[in-house]
């Protein structure tokens, strides 16, 4: 029990600090449009479209798995935490498909 709360609130605390980067990350992002033909390729902005949402993401995790570690009972909290690291899983898994597909070029 002390465990589980335990890993909730150390949870909590790295999607906290993903949110440290997240500035770095918008602003690399909009690179990811700078080959020529590379906005018409729907996997990059499936990469684009999960570094944003990967903030909301985090804020949600932090705020659930604080809930799940103050609460009296607790309850298992790895779907809170799928929730949080899905969108950047999402994001890599666009990109290496992008290189895979392509051939590491714009496709």
């Amino acid at each position: 029990m002390i465990a589980t709360r335990l890993m909730a609130i150390v949870a909590a605390l790295l999607f906290g600090t993903s949110l440290l980067f997240f500035p770095v990350l918008v602003f690399v992002s909009a690179m990811l449009f700078d080959a020529p033909g590379s906005e018409n390729n729907p996997l990059m902005w499936i990469a684009f479209v999960a570094t944003y949402v990967h903030a909301l993401a985090a804020l949600i995790g932090i705020v659930a798995n604080i809930t799940i570690a103050l609460s009296p009972r607790v309850k298992p909290f790895v779907i809170s935490n799928a929730i949080c690291l899905a969108p950047m899983a999402i994001g890599f898994l666009a990109m290496l498909l992008s290189q895979v597909l392509c051939g590491g070029s714009v496709c």
